[in-house]
């Protein structure tokens, strides 16, 4: 029996993304966080894509009471072998925080609009031609002395286009 040769990883591609997973600085463990990524490669060995991602429970259970914002355009470096590829990624971009805080009982919005960066490493996973499982672990930092980190990690499909 002859498995089906999968497609060059070439061209561009979106992948939809949720984590039940945040750790290390600032991050609560646990918070749901939900995003796309679309994207191109070359031969599946260097990419591109741009990133959103938001959690809206970053700071509390509540929604109401503080979320994060993620708006990055990454870098991938891959190594294709058959229909699995381990890749490390690195960007930069618009870290958004708010969060509604209490100063003796008068309660204040804050927001920060920062730029930061990220930095981690994943595995795509090639299921048919144009369909897979793709995820990663990154690092993340607002360039602040005081900035916010946090550890996040994703599992998505991955469609190609």
């Amino acid at each position: 029996m002859r498995l089906a040769r999968s497609s060059p990883r070439a061209g561009p591609g979106i992948s939809g993304r949720v984590c039940w997973w945040g750790v290390g600085g600032d991050a609560p463990s646990g918070k749901a966080t939900y995003g796309v990524a679309a994207g191109a490669t070359a031969g599946g060995v260097l990419g591109i894509e741009f990133e959103f991602a938001h959690t809206p429970t970053f700071f509390s259970e509540s929604s109401d009471s503080g979320n994060v914002i993620t708006l990055t355009g990454n870098l991938l470096v891959g190594v294709p072998v058959g229909p699995i590829r381990p890749y490390a990624v690195g960007g930069a971009g618009l870290i958004r925080q708010r969060a509604k805080v209490s100063f003796g009982g008068v309660l204040n919005d804050f927001t920060d609009h920062e730029f930061g960066y990220n930095i981690g490493g994943g595995m795509e996973v090639t299921l048919a031609p144009r369909v897979g499982l793709r995820g990663d672990v990154r690092y993340f930092h607002v360039r602040k002395t005081e900035g916010l980190s946090f550890g996040r990690a994703f599992i998505g499909a991955v469609l190609r286009l």
